[in-house]
């Protein structure tokens, strides 16, 4: 799916597993993003810039 999304022209995102992310104590919040981010560089080797 990453890969037609990238196909389209479209950028990759990242956020994390928890929609409501600023609830979220900050060392917890931190590691979600980069496991969200090793997960979709590992499957399709795009790298997603934080905001």
């Amino acid at each position: 799916m990453l890969g037609e999304i990238r196909k389209g022209g479209n950028e990759i995102g990242n956020h994390s597993y928890n929609p409501l992310l600023t609830r979220l104590p900050l060392k917890q919040a931190i590691k979600q993003v980069e496991d969200t981010q090793q997960i979709i560089e590992k499957k399709r080797r795009v790298h997603t810039d934080s905001l």
